[in-house]
């Protein structure tokens, strides 16, 4: 999946990536010279997970969870007990980094 996270960027590539004991993210700046690894992101869960984003089903999507201009991550998982969960990661442009955040009250993809 790609796009561009804000009004200023920066434009990413983002794979989940399962492998025999476990799910992370590898998120890629999509810069102009190529693909620049920008984070590797846990999931805490083994199994993957789907979740409806505007009537569609996916297994990672980019949406603006809090509704502030900019999007987040989202990647849905179950646990061991089948419990869903819902791993949402926020860029911060200060730090250049992604930030693990919960959706606000209501919120529906």
């Amino acid at each position: 999946m790609d796009g561009t996270l804000g009004p200023d960027g920066p434009k990413v590539v983002v794979l989940k990536i399962q492998s025999r004991n476990s799910l992370s993210l590898e998120v890629y700046d999509a810069a102009a010279e190529g693909l620049t690894l920008m984070a590797r992101l846990p999931l805490y869960e083994t199994r993957d997970g789907f979740v409806l984003v505007q009537g569609n089903a996916t297994n990672l999507a980019l949406t603006d969870v809090d509704k502030d201009g900019t999007f987040e991550i989202v990647a849905p998982t179950y646990d061991e007990q089948m419990v869903p969960r819902l791993n949402i990661f926020r860029y911060n442009p200060h730090t250049k980094s992604f930030d693990r955040a919960t959706a606000p009250e209501g919120f529906e993809p």
